[in-house]
């Protein structure tokens, strides 16, 4: 996570001296996560997740750029589970907060007068806070992709390559210990497609998150409170995969 602000950080402190442009823009959609345990699902929250962020995309010499961004997001939105502990089904609303850290860098090719084929990589951090039965998501990434685009529209797509994902895991509130896992890391697949219109651009985007089930870690409990947890010793991240879809627009300058 430092590595990639303090590479945004002096991206965006030497891009005065680059040809380029800044980019606003928001965000909203769809979003739904899922958790399973062999194969039965136990969690879902599914709801309208939005975002704001920044971008900056500047040249070094004709071909290759560099585009650091910082993305804020959330939303409130349904939550089917179980209480801790007794494993009670419960429904109600849990907020999601995250942040957004990355740069890519990519090649910019013509091929022909009006298409351009660019091969990039990022470098990636994305945080994120989920207040029911609270958890804190910190995930850092790389992600390998192709982006082609004409004068009014471009598509690009990739895959996620999800490199050291850490999950914190507050359950004082229920009686027991602060834990900490660590899910296995899956690719997934995110794309986005749209049209620009002199400094403005629309667009559809799609976004996956995926990851395995972890090892079990031990868990306390801190007070007398009854009930048990995901297993007799211990707890787990279960396997999880997220979807995002939604519509982006941004402005340039």
């Amino acid at each position: 996570m430092r590595l990639v602000i303090m590479v945004c950080v002096l991206v965006c402190l030497t891009s005065s001296a680059w040809a380029g442009e800044t980019e606003v823009f928001l965000k909203s959609g769809y979003f739904d996560w899922k958790e399973t345990v062999s194969g039965k699902g136990i969690i879902r929250e599914r709801g309208l997740v939005s975002g704001a962020g920044i971008a900056y995309t500047g040249f070094v010499g004709e071909r290759m750029f560099i585009r650091p961004s910082l993305e804020v997001w959330g939303g409130n939105i349904d939550y089917q589970g179980f209480q801790v502990g007794t494993w009670a089904p419960l429904e109600g609303d849990t907020t999601y907060f995250g942040t957004v850290e990355e740069v890519r860098v990519g090649l910019k090719l013509q091929a022909g007068d009006a298409f351009s084929v660019s091969p990039f990589a990022v470098l990636g951090h994305k945080f994120w806070l989920r207040s029911l039965s609270v958890e804190d998501w910190n995930s850092i990434y790389g992600r390998i992709g192709v982006r082609g685009a004409t004068k009014h529209l471009f598509a690009e797509g990739g895959v996620t390559l999800p490199v050291y994902t850490r999950v914190h895991t507050d359950w004082s509130s229920d009686g027991y210990n602060d834990f900490v896992t660590e899910p296995k890391n899956k690719p997934s697949a995110f794309a986005e497609a749209g049209a620009t219109f002199g400094q403005w651009t629309i667009g559809v985007f799609y976004e996956q998150m995926e990851f395995g089930q972890s090892d079990t870690v031990r868990v306390e409990r801190s007070s007398g409170s009854a009930g048990a947890v995901l297993v007799a010793s211990g707890a787990f991240q279960p396997d999880s995969v997220a979807h995002h879809i939604g519509l982006k627009v941004g402005f340039s300058f």
